[in-house]
């Protein structure tokens, strides 16, 4: 499986920036895609399965899924709940190792907040694996993951589709045009985030009034379009970090 999302996200990233070609015509690049998300849906496909022959409702994400109903009382499709965990299976496990990376790589480089951050998790946990219970509690490590995602947001840049003309600061963007934020750019402005190089957790200390504002700290997006797993990854996020 490491194997298999190695390669689904290697040939993605290659084809930024290259010449768009027709989804009908085969390339050997799209041959190997396609077989690398087959290796990974076959498994996604094996746990629905067991999931469904198993009448326990275990609390979590597929069981909802399987559990969910719409307005006229029809489940989701086979394919609805695939594309569902594919989606969470595929984006929430590059962007969250990144972040863990780029966090270590960051403690390792100030070691005033690795002690600090080493306190709390002493305290907090008292030696234990933390639990869903304690991921309140660990306010301090909730703040270096989201300064890590501030200096080195795994989705550096995202896309938007313009659904009106507009003109911004005198140059015409078109509707249906593609506008793409530097979401990397966007973290390190100074007006809003003082000494912007400088690894500082505190800037998120949610009893201290936020020097940004709303729209400046992106590290998964905004709006309707807003990444579905930020609640998430953070939580897993911290967890793991802990």
């Amino acid at each position: 499986l490491r194997d298999a999302m190695q390669t689904m996200l290697t040939i993605a990233e290659s084809q930024w920036g290259s010449l768009p070609i027709p989804d009908w015509f085969p390339t050997i690049p799209r041959w190997r895609q396609q077989q690398a998300r087959k290796k990974i849906t076959d498994l996604i496909d094996g746990i629905i399965a067991d999931r469904k022959n198993d009448s326990q409702d275990y609390g979590d994400l597929l069981s909802m899924l399987l559990n969910a109903r719409d307005e006229d009382g029809n489940p989701l499709s086979h394919e609805q709940i695939q594309d569902e965990c594919l989606t969470l299976f595929i984006a929430g496990h590059e962007t969250t190792a990144v972040t863990l990376t780029w966090a270590l790589h960051l403690l390792s480089k100030n070691p005033d907040v690795l002690a600090k951050l080493q306190q709390e998790v002493d305290i907090v946990l008292e030696g234990k694996t933390p639990t869903l219970d304690d991921f309140g509690k660990l306010a301090y490590t909730e703040m270096v993951i989201k300064e890590a995602l501030r200096l080195y947001p795994p989705a550096w840049s995202l896309g938007r589709v313009a659904l009106e003309d507009l003109n911004l600061n005198g140059n015409l963007i078109q509707k249906d045009g593609i506008v793409f934020l530097n979401i990397y750019l966007m973290h390190r402005q100074a007006e809003y985030f003082p000494d912007p190089e400088r690894f500082l957790p505190e800037r998120f200390d949610k009893n201290t009034e936020p020097s940004y504002p709303r729209y400046a700290y992106l590290p998964f997006g905004a709006g309707r379009r807003i990444c579905i797993g930020n609640q998430f990854a953070m939580l897993e996020a911290v967890m793991l970090l802990s």
